[in-house]
């Protein structure tokens, strides 16, 4: 996104250049309580899904209220070229966090910021087939009145920015910004940290539905969790044998936030499917659902790629066993549509009690994905305003919907989808479906003969026994 006139890119200032890092400078190494392990070098730390270490992150505004952005210079291995929070680096072996961040501070910008620590948070983000950023992150928040004498070796270009430009610039293009970036900024602003530090206006978070409350989207960004490393993993693991066992799921934990849930998940994804993902579904998208399951705003999960079935497919009802139709979205490695066609969704919630049935344990547990049936992949849309499905089980009416039910319709529901998944850290790839939520309500699958009549995108056949 080219910068507007409030967001123009400084030029003509004083620069230095200063090799201020390295790949074998050795990080620290830390568990999710922020307790050191040891220390590896940052090659290393980057490489694969990435080693959990200590860094930092700053945010510096002038005294007008406006936030420094720079924009990373093109030979970084990860992110190269996207635009940034003004500072982010990491402490060094035997390095007090503080002396670390004066320290990049002076190396990166020349600057000497009174800051202030506001939070600090887990995240993990992958960079194409490069690498991974994997930290607990501590983030700072600061204010200069100085000018800025960057090192160009570390950034390709800087600007000052109004928070309202800004929010307005992420809504707009969010994928010329950094993944943390765009988690620490949203809560920030939703803490009101840059309004009491930086003294600007309160933010002011667009209502669009599709965009999370921002309770809920403070709520995932992955902080510092409730529940221990080892019981998560005996959870997960007893989570996984009961998705491929297709059993009833062990019980729940009673203290699970929605931050500790998307963590979960992610585990839970690996530990069942390992890197054999098909793409990704919306959940709970319906009003209906959200509140049954006590939450205001759909969710995200992953589908497994075992799953898959094709029409014409035969398959068992069972508890918790429900029929879904939907339209899924194969998309390209930047997340744009590429085709689209219609989808059964077969999932299985089966909850060990009633009072598991919530909104947190439904993310934890994957949001119930099992089977998804596809049909015939077909040209894109410009839209499916007018386009409808008829689900019958041995000729008799199921359902009845029209295709834009779900979160205003695929395209507007694919936007969501994509943002949320960037923001947990969700890898996006060339060819994965996007499935974009039920339409014409959930449904037990009764055993039976059923057809999917999407109208000119095609039928899906299949029968329950």
């Amino acid at each position: 996104m080219l910068p507007s006139a409030r967001m123009a890119v400084v030029t003509n200032r004083p620069t230095k250049h200063q090799i201020v890092s390295s790949d074998s400078e050795p990080l620290i190494r830390v568990n999710q309580s922020d307790e050191p392990l040891g220390f590896l070098d940052k090659w290393a730390c980057h490489d694969g899904d990435g080693v959990l270490h200590r860094a930092f992150s700053v945010f510096v505004l002038n005294g007008s209220g406006e936030l420094l952005l720079q924009q990373r210079h093109r030979d970084k291995r990860l992110w190269p070229g996207f635009w940034s929070n003004s500072c982010c680096s990491h402490p060094r072996a035997g390095e007090q966090m503080d002396e670390a961040v004066a320290r990049r501070l002076e190396q990166e910008l020349g600057i000497d910021a009174a800051v202030e620590f506001v939070y600090k948070f887990e995240y993990r983000a992958a960079f194409e087939d490069v690498g991974t950023e994997h930290e607990l992150c501590w983030v700072y928040v600061g204010r200069t009145d100085a000018t800025p004498v960057v090192n160009i070796a570390e950034i390709a270009a800087w600007r000052w920015v109004d928070p309202a430009d800004l929010d307005h610039a992420l809504r707009e293009d969010p994928d010329s910004y950094t993944p943390w970036f765009k988690m620490e900024w949203a809560r920030l602003r939703d803490t009101n940290a840059v309004q009491e530090i930086g003294g600007v206006s309160p933010p002011q978070f667009p209502a669009d539905r599709f965009f999370l409350p921002a309770d809920a989207r403070a709520a995932i960004m992955p902080g510092e969790t409730s529940v221990k490393e080892e019981p998560v993993s005996e959870l997960v693991e007893s989570l996984a044998r009961a998705i491929k066992d297709r059993t009833t799921l062990p019980p729940m934990p009673a203290n699970l936030t929605l931050n500790d849930a998307y963590a979960m998940q992610a585990k839970l994804v690996r530990a069942v499917a390992g890197d054999a993902i098909s793409g990704y579904k919306a959940g709970l998208t319906a009003p209906a659902g959200q509140a049954q399951f006590g939450i205001d705003h759909p969710l995200i999960g992953a589908l497994y790629e075992s799953g898959r079935l094709q029409s014409g497919a035969s398959f068992a009802s069972g508890p918790g066993v429900s029929l879904e139709c939907e339209i899924g979205l194969v998309i390209d490695a930047d997340g744009a549509p590429r085709t689209a066609g219609p989808v059964i969704e077969v999932p299985r919630a089966a909850f060990a009690s009633s009072a598991d049935a919530n909104g947190i344990n439904m993310v934890a547990c994957n949001i119930a994905a099992d089977r998804f049936i596809t049909g015939a992949q077909g040209e894109l849309r410009d839209d499916y305003e007018d386009l409808e499905v008829t689900l019958t089980r041995d000729g008799e009416t199921v359902t009845h919907a029209t295709l834009k039910e779900a979160l205003g319709g695929p395209l507007p529901a694919l936007k969501w989808m994509t943002s949320l998944a960037r923001e947990l850290g969700r890898p996006l790839a060339d060819g994965m479906l996007m499935i974009t939520g039920a339409v014409g309500g959930i449904h037990l699958a009764q055993p039976g003969e059923y057809v999917a009549d999407y109208g000119v995108l095609g039928k899906i056949t299949f029968t329950v026994t």
